[in-house]
């Protein structure tokens, strides 16, 4: 049993207790070490629990260091008694420790941002190019600005970890920083991808894009953001698998899978706090249309009708924030911005095209825009069928008109004649 009153067993156990507390400062800094490198963020909870664990390391270790030396002096001056070897190993054992533990001593916050700043050199280092390096800081910085010191950090190691191409990824944005600066936009790390003004966006998606497209998708990207974190989470995902539709259209769609990757392409055009929105409106449409006309649409159709639907929607909206802006920037030729902003519902008078995006999606929550879309899908519909129509008429007369080939009794050859 332990006798605390003995002495020599006294500082067995606290030479026990505190080499078990440097076992496990050590376990704690490897398993950090780790999540650092992976781009985990290490929460400020963590990093009290290390600063602790530090602690009482330190508390343990000086407890077993000033029991050490109290038991060699009374053994000398009070007993005059030469210290035996197992209290010499002992007092050696706790100045090892103690001195093992202040010498590594570090707060929890202090620890992650040293492994941080391990990783990010790495990351920096592994760059082909000096201009590439430059692309990445002027990433990070902005992320911390953003995000804090260490979540920052820890956003930037995932979404360079996380990139299939980093050097691919900082070359499309090296090619448009220029470009971003003009319009006053930045670009920052987030969830593990890159984000435009706290939106994320593919970036060699991105860069694929042709010019008109590029600029679009610039252009409808919100301010840049100044909070402490993004407001923007891509959840066109699950959106897409969330759609719900009426029971009638449920049956005729039956339990085809819907092809998610070709919806959120659809979407690309779109910042994705706006695509959410969208796809609510695809699934509000969809349950308004009569289900003979989807059915009509299927079979017209090759691809998933719904798919066909969602482009519909797409192109409505796009055609119709072309047109918002274009009476927007016409009546600002006779009258004062702010009166013009103010009857539009927009707070700043620095429009964008993402300004004019979110007026249109809002109008089929409060104006009557579905009554629009209705009305002009109605004649895109007719229209549709029309032609069909007129495709299979000019067809069955072709069919009707086509000369039959025969062969000729008197020269073995062919002619042809009107069937």
């Amino acid at each position: 049993c332990v006798n605390i009153r003995n002495t020599e067993s006294r500082a067995a156990y606290l030479n026990i207790a505190a080499g078990t507390m440097g076992v496990v400062g050590a376990g704690t800094t490897r398993i950090v070490s780790t999540l650092v490198r992976n781009g985990a963020n290490i929460g400020t909870g963590v990093q009290y629990g290390i600063t602790a664990i530090n602690s009482a390391n330190i508390l343990i270790s000086g407890t077993a260091t000033i029991n050490s030396c109290s038991d060699v002096i009374q053994q000398y001056i009070d007993d005059s008694v030469v210290p035996s070897a197992l209290t010499i190993a002992q007092l050696g054992s706790s100045l090892f420790f103690f001195g093992n533990s202040l010498y590594h001593f570090q707060t929890g916050q202090t620890m992650v941002q040293e492994m941080q700043a391990t990783k990010l050199n790495e990351i920096s280092e592994g760059l082909r190019s000096n201009r590439h390096r430059k692309t990445f800081n002027k990433m990070l910085k902005e992320t911390v600005r953003i995000k804090g010191e260490v979540r920052g950090k820890a956003e930037v190691i995932a979404s360079m970890r996380n990139s299939a191409s980093r050097d691919e990824v900082l070359a499309v944005l090296t090619r448009s920083n220029r470009y971003f600066n003009r319009e006053g936009i930045r670009f920052s790390a987030e969830r593990g991808s890159i984000s435009l003004n706290g939106v994320s966006v593919d970036i060699l998606e991105y860069g694929n894009m042709p010019k008109t497209q590029q600029s679009f998708t610039l252009e409808s990207l919100p301010p840049i953001p100044e909070s402490s974190s993004s407001r923007y989470v891509n959840n066109t995902r699950s959106s897409v698998q969330n759609m719900r539709y009426n029971e009638r259209i449920s049956n005729l769609l039956g339990i085809v899978p819907f092809d998610i990757g070709a919806a959120t392409r659809t979407l690309t055009c779109f910042t994705q706090d706006i695509q959410p929105k969208i796809l609510r409106i695809c699934e509000d449409f969809m349950n308004q249309i009569d289900v003979d006309v989807i059915g009509n649409l299927k079979t017209l159709f090759k691809e998933d009708v719904r798919i066909k639907i969602i482009q519909y929607v797409t192109d409505f909206i796009r055609r119709y924030v072309d047109e918002i802006k274009e009476i927007f920037e016409k009546r600002l030729l006779n009258e004062e911005v702010t009166t013009v902003c103010q009857e539009f519902g927009f707070q700043n008078p620095h429009v964008t095209v993402y300004n004019f995006i979110e007026y249109i999606v809002n109008q089929f929550k409060n104006g009557n825009m579905m009554e629009n879309l209705l009305s002009e899908f109605g004649k895109w519909y007719i229209s549709l069928i029309y032609n069909k129509e007129l495709k299979e008429e000019r067809k069955r007369k072709r069919q009707e008109t086509t000369n039959e080939r025969k062969s000729c009794s008197s020269c073995g050859g062919y002619y042809y004649e009107q069937k």
